[in-house]
């Protein structure tokens, strides 16, 4: 008797539930890699800050975790905006979402800190000007 078709059939199934139960990607990398793309390569800083935000609120509302470094690069990105708040609680996100970011997080957490507590320089234009005065 030939078993062929009963084979290929359970071969078939077999394969089948082994595609279904597939782990889905660890990580939601959304508009990541597009991110990267416009703020280096496009010089579209814009358009970049908005593919980062997309892919976090993206992956918070489907709950999903970020890829490793992605937090820290939004904090990065509104360090050099001057939002200093906003770059540590992303680097804080960063730092619990990924434990062993934890040593270079806490480092750089640190160093906007002491910049907050430091005085702004002042111009080296507006102090000769003031010395001018009688």
């Amino acid at each position: 008797m030939n078993n062929q078709p009963v084979r290929l059939v359970f071969i078939s199934i077999f394969s089948l539930s082994l595609w279904a139960c597939a782990p889905k990607s660890l990580f939601y990398w959304g508009d990541y890699e597009t991110s990267i793309y416009d703020r280096w390569i496009g010089i579209d800083n814009n358009l970049g800050e908005q593919h980062l935000q997309q892919t976090i609120t993206n992956a918070e509302q489907s709950g999903r975790k970020v890829p490793p470094g992605l937090y820290a690069d939004y904090g990065f990105m509104l360090y050099r905006r001057g939002n200093l708040d906003g770059a540590i609680a992303y680097f804080d996100k960063e730092r619990k979402t990924f434990p062993e970011s934890s040593l270079l997080m806490s480092k750089l957490i640190d160093k906007i800190h002491e910049k907050q507590k430091s005085p702004p320089a002042q111009d080296s234009q507006s102090t000769s000007e003031e010395g001018k005065k009688p």
